[in-house]
């Protein structure tokens, strides 16, 4: 039975398809957007939560998650730094012995490389 009535309301349709939904204004507006952008791209560890209360004036009736949503909008997602040192002991030695070899080269033996 409901196979028959969805096929009649395809037929009669001119314009097969969904429907399109109702669009719903943001909460926020263009300004609020550049300042999440300008905050992110001054500092990148910042939270949503930070950024909404140093904002109280642009995010005060806007909840966390909207707040959230524009930073995933901006193209920003959330990741955890990898800790790790930055140069293994054996990277370190080679380093120092490279530097030890060519100690001595001057600029026109360096240029001839470069």
């Amino acid at each position: 039975m409901s196979v028959c009535k969805w096929v009649a309301i395809f037929k009669k349709e001119d314009t097969p398809g969904y429907k399109p939904r109702k669009k719903y204004p943001k909460k926020t507006s263009h300004c609020a957007t550049n300042v999440i952008k300008r905050q992110l791209k001054y500092n990148p560890r910042v939270t949503a939560r930070k950024i909404k209360e140093s904002n109280p004036g642009l995010f005060g009736e806007v909840g966390l998650r909207t707040v959230s949503c524009r930073i995933h909008d901006l193209g920003y997602t959330s990741h955890h730094p990898v800790k790790k040192p930055l140069l293994t002991l054996n990277q370190r030695r080679r380093r120092i012995e490279f530097c030890k070899k060519y100690l001595q080269w001057d600029a026109d033996k360096w240029l001839d490389i470069l």
